[in-house]
């Protein structure tokens, strides 16, 4: 498992209390956000057709500029924002998405940024087009800045695939700049991920091999990923059958919804389409303006996002000006005060089911959200890291802590949340208020040896395993397991027979069905990962000495877990 770098014990401590915020539906926190997405620049040279600012581009450039309009200000970050932000909120930082609705390469800071992070010990990342025109020296500083990840969108192998989707993009710049970035970082000797991103449509499913063959030739990491699409056509052939998550229907519902709430003309007409989303992500969506179900939403609890000018926003899917939530002003409006400011406040209230004075006439875009629970809880698979990287640093030194982080591990279900809600209040929080009171000290652990993280064993203990599993289950987003595609056991983030062990000591130990379920499909799921495979190989490839095709070995294995499973009951 790869641990986030940070050490410093005060941001493990504001990591408990912002769950704990996050879990008891918190309508004002105690705790700051820690993890953020920053964006340099909501600017970009690119025309992509479902990105709000490619949008606008095309708006500007047909001359449709007011039905395209998201932002009026668009802008770069600057370094005396980005120097106030570091100030108050890096100690405790995790990661920063330096991304969101622009290319962050147009802004001339970002490597300074980067490094600045870096003193804090914070991950790092950016997503980019990479189609500019860049020297040697300029990847250079970018990638000695300590950058962390580097994931390229690509979203095809040739020009006229490729510019289907990255409309003004110029594909052999961007390989060339792939090539030429990796060739740096391994001269530097620099750790840094270098990712080709291919999203997956009708029109460029045809050109992935080459795609991959060119990114292990250069050592760049290929990531395949489904998109949402706004347009049955768009899906590539395995995902043809898939039913839209918003209908035309419900899409007209939730113009109605903002039209009651004071807002007609919300949804623009080039917005009013269907939208496909990935399996991962889709679910059933309901038109109602009844209770929210959801207990909370994460990014109300977890991950800032701030926007080039200071503008705050609830989640990394708001792109229009009218809902942003706040804005943060070096010297004048901290982002802590933005942080519990009314639409914050409200919107939380909102999904807790509270109905908090003063704020009835408050509305903001999650009174109505209608993003699946993948996206409100997406920055969630990064906990683990964050857990795993504190049992490491302090391990039992401090025994309450130890557990808290431990009760963490066990997911999220309401049965898990209650525990850790009841073990917080018994003796969690007068530790914290001790140690920031000078009054307890955690000691750090004298061996670099992992606390939980031992070589494979037969027998796992409950903390144990609920890490092994949550570990596992968060990279499962990053595959397409489609039922007859296989992936190399090499990616997973622990040997098989560890995971196999962790899964069913979890479902050996917890009465939650739900959790069982999610247990026992992630059984199911970790058949499709075999040895020796390569990182994408087809289900009818054929290999060993039996000379059987991938997917008999999986269905085998499969049915030795069903059985295993049902043993336990």
């Amino acid at each position: 498992m790869q641990r986030f770098p940070k050490e410093t014990l005060p941001a493990y401590l504001n990591f408990l209390q912002a769950k704990y915020d996050a879990f008891t539906g918190a309508v004002e926190v105690r705790s700051s956000p820690y993890y953020a997405m920053i964006d340099p620049c909501d600017i970009c040279q690119l025309r992509c057709p479902t990105c709000p600012t490619g949008i606008e581009n095309e708006g500007r450039k047909s001359k449709i500029d007011s039905d395209t309009h998201y932002r009026s200000d668009r802008s770069r970050l600057t370094p005396a924002l980005f120097d106030a932000l570091l100030e108050e909120s890096g100690d405790s930082l995790f990661r920063i998405d330096f991304h969101s609705w622009g290319e962050p390469l147009l802004n001339s800071h970002t490597a300074s940024f980067i490094r600045k992070a870096k003193t804090y010990d914070i991950e790092t990342s950016i997503h980019t087009n990479l189609s500019l025109k860049l020297t040697d020296e300029q990847l250079e500083e970018l990638l000695s800045s300590g950058l962390d990840h580097m994931i390229v969108s690509v979203d095809g192998f040739s020009q006229p695939v490729y510019e289907r989707f990255r409309v003004g993009g110029d594909v052999e710049l961007v390989k060339e700049n792939l090539k030429r970035a990796a060739s740096i970082r391994d001269r530097l000797g620099l750790a840094t991920s270098i990712v080709y991103k291919y999203l997956v449509f009708s029109w460029n499913e045809h050109e992935i091999a080459q795609a991959q063959q060119f990114a292990e030739k250069h050592g760049v990491l290929f990531v395949r990923n489904d998109a949402c699409v706004p347009d049955a056509e768009w899906l590539p052939s395995y995902r043809k059958e898939e039913k839209p998550f918003l209908t035309l229907l419900d899409v007209d519902e939730l113009d109605r919804q903002w039209e009651r709430a004071g807002q007609p003309g919300y949804w623009r007409e080039h917005e009013k389409h269907p939208f496909f989303l990935p399996v991962q992500l889709g679910q059933n969506w309901v038109p109602t303006d009844g209770p929210i179900t959801d207990t909370y939403c994460d990014w109300h609890y977890s991950t800032a996002v701030v926007q080039p000018g200071g503008q705050m926003a609830p989640c990394c899917m708001v792109e229009k000006e009218s809902d942003r939530f706040g804005t943060v002003v070096p010297g004048e409006v901290p982002l802590a005060e933005v942080w519990n400011n009314d639409n914050y406040r409200k919107s939380r209230a909102v999904f807790a089911g509270e109905s908090v004075a003063g704020l009835e006439d408050t509305d903001t875009i999650c009174n109505r959200c209608y993003f699946p629970d993948a996206v409100k809880h997406n920055y969630s698979n990064n906990d683990h890291r964050v857990i795993g990287q504190y049992l490491h640093l302090y391990g039992d030194s401090e025994p309450v802590l130890a557990q808290a982080f431990r009760l963490l591990l066990e997911g999220e279900g309401e049965s898990s949340r209650a525990k850790y809600i009841a073990f917080f209040e018994r003796g969690v929080a007068d530790r914290l208020a001790a140690i920031r009171a000078g009054e307890l000290k955690v000691e750090r652990r004298q061996t670099d040896e992992p606390a939980m993280l031992s070589p494979a064993t037969e027998k796992l203990d409950i903390g144990e395993a609920a890490e092994i599993m949550q570990g596992y289950m968060s990279e499962l987003g990053r595959f397409e397991i489609d039922g007859q595609s296989v992936r190399d056991a090499s990616l997973l983030p622990y040997p098989k027979p560890r995971i196999t062990a962790a899964i069913l000591e979890l479902v050996n130990a917890t009465s939650d069905q739900q959790e069982k379920a999610n247990f026992r499909s992630g059984a199911m799921v970790l058949a499709f990962f075999q040895p020796d495979v390569g990182l994408d190989s087809a289900g009818l490839d054929k290999v060993g000495p039996q000379d059987r095709p991938w997917k008999d070995i999986v269905e085998s294995e499969m049915r030795v877990m069903d059985r295993t499973l049902a043993e336990l009951g």
